[in-house]
């Protein structure tokens, strides 16, 4: 019989495993977004870095009000984004959370507002900063 300690994965790949991050308490470059309709990308992790899957707008809440999404209130770590244009071959993509019109897929999303985690939307003008400070990315 088999014992883990609470939080240990099961797979006999744990140890190349990375638990799922709790981003609630943490800052992102989308916190201090301050224009309204800033472009974005959104990206997903894909091994030990990440991977553009779309493209979009993100206009920051208004820090008077709580902010929501389609009526609810925004769940920590996420932020509200609307997506432009998906991705080739990233149309499938589930989402963490659905569409306020019940979009499931990023492809269903396209053309709406939906949350994404703050972690993985990049700020192209800090990404434009970031290739001029440390060269091109060579993903």
């Amino acid at each position: 019989m088999l014992i883990l300690a609470p939080g240990q994965l099961k797979s006999n790949c744990a140890s190349t495993e990375l638990p799922k991050q709790d981003d609630a308490a943490l800052r992102f470059p989308v916190d201090d977004v301050t224009i309204p309709m800033t472009s974005i990308e959104l990206h997903v992790p894909r091994g030990n870095d990440t991977i553009k899957v779309a493209v979009g707008v993100f206009t920051p809440p208004d820090p008077t009000k709580t902010p929501r999404i389609h009526g609810a209130p925004i769940q920590p770590g996420y932020a509200r984004v609307a997506v432009d244009q998906v991705s080739k071959g990233y149309e499938d993509l589930v989402l963490d959370i659905p569409g306020g019109d019940g979009e499931k897929t990023l492809g269903e999303a396209e053309k709406a507002y939906i949350l994404w985690r703050k972690r993985y939307i990049i700020i192209l003008g800090c990404l434009l900063h970031r290739q001029q400070t440390l060269g091109p990315d060579k993903s």
